[in-house]
């Protein structure tokens, strides 16, 4: 999961690069168009992505800013600015979002929430580029967040409860 690349391809490819065993690919949005230039390192993946505020019809509401997707029974909601949270269901398990170039993973009452950061640049407001991991199966989830150079952020387990 990446957000905020900004045109930033070097950093962009060395993450897909090193991450292709992924079967998805999350982009949440600020230049998500970026993916587009990297198709010899996305065949064969499903990519979710949501348009950001730079791109030109998040505010006119041309773009649907937000995607909904359903893997293996967790319901993952999409967005770039957590503002648009009332256009998602209330039901998803897992809030995937971007915007502030800030890595976080927190949990808010039955759901997870996480950006990954940025991959702007190595370094953008006083944060390291980074993204995250997620390793899905119908019992739990694994969140990491890595720095661009491999370094291990953060790590979380949420376990099903329903």
């Amino acid at each position: 999961m990446i957000s905020d690349t900004h045109g930033n391809q070097g950093l962009l490819r060395q993450i897909l690069q090193r991450e292709n065993n992924s079967q998805y690919i999350f982009h949440l949005g600020d230049y998500y168009g970026d993916m587009d230039n990297n198709a010899d390192l996305t065949e064969g993946k499903k990519l979710i992505r949501v348009p950001g505020t730079f791109n030109s019809g998040y505010f006119s509401g041309r773009l649907p800013v937000t995607q909904e997707i359903v893997i293996l029974g967790w319901k993952i909601g999409c967005l770039h600015d957590i503002q648009d949270l009332s256009k998602l269901s209330l039901d998803i398990d897992i809030l995937l979002f971007g915007h502030t170039h800030s890595p976080v993973i927190r949990k808010i009452f039955d759901r997870i929430e996480i950006n990954p950061g940025h991959l702007k640049n190595i370094e953008d407001r006083g944060n390291v580029a980074s993204y995250a991991l997620l390793q899905i199966s119908r019992k739990e989830i694994f969140i990491e967040i890595r720095e661009f150079n491999c370094n291990l952020r953060e790590v979380y387990t949420l376990n099903r409860i329903k």
